[in-house]
């Protein structure tokens, strides 16, 4: 499990820009966070379902996501982009 601050100092450290969320089942744009100065964003991207609009996310709901993942796989995936070393 990640806190929000130790995503944000993630973030920081690497100097992340995005990070994938999940394509849109009906056009297949990649939604995602973005991530400008201390702040972060989640950017709908397509109008299929919602508005498409970039809007401010906490950096808690970008832990839930995060810590979210249950399967081994995905764990290590999201592990290996923020450069989390407990493998």
């Amino acid at each position: 499990m990640k806190t929000p601050e130790q995503l944000k100092e993630a973030v920081a450290r690497l100097g992340l820009q995005e990070w994938d969320h999940h394509p849109c089942m009906f056009c297949g744009y990649m939604t995602k966070y973005v991530f400008k100065e201390d702040k972060a964003y989640y950017d709908a991207g397509c109008k299929c379902e919602n508005s498409g609009d970039v809007t401010e996310v906490d950096w808690v709901s970008v832990a839930e996501y995060y810590n979210s993942m249950k399967g081994p796989k995905m764990q290590q995936q999201f592990r290996h982009f923020f450069k989390f070393e407990e493998f």
